[in-house]
């Protein structure tokens, strides 16, 4: 089952972040950015409760709708419940030419944590 994906961004100058989300209308939800040097964004619905969700499995019981986890400016990694909105996000990054995208399924995923901690 797919979980999301992964890809790299350049290290440079730009909307990049705005163009990976580009398929996902960020504005019809609330955004917690979670306190590491490595950052983790959430998206809730708007008006829900809004929690720290720390393993994938806490991200699927949870309200929260995507994960994004930013590693050194470039590293990205798009948790999403939807399907089609993974699908989505993929062929966007595709489209837009960003480097080693890949699918995150059941049998590639080596997070324990949704953190790089």
């Amino acid at each position: 089952m797919k979980r999301g994906i992964q890809l790299e961004i350049p290290n440079e100058w730009g909307s990049h972040l705005g163009e990976v989300l580009e398929p996902f209308n960020i504005s019809h939800f609330d955004w917690y950015i979670g306190g590491e040097e490595a950052y983790q964004d959430t998206a809730y619905p708007k008006d829900e409760s809004i929690e720290d969700v720390l393993t994938y499995e806490e991200f699927l019981k949870s309200q929260c709708q995507l994960v994004l986890i930013v590693i050194d400016s470039s590293y990205l990694t798009v948790y999403c419940k939807d399907n089609k909105m993974i699908d989505d996000l993929y062929l966007n990054a595709i489209r837009k030419g960003f480097e080693k995208v890949e699918y995150i399924t059941d049998e590639n995923d080596f997070r324990t944590r949704l953190s790089v901690w």
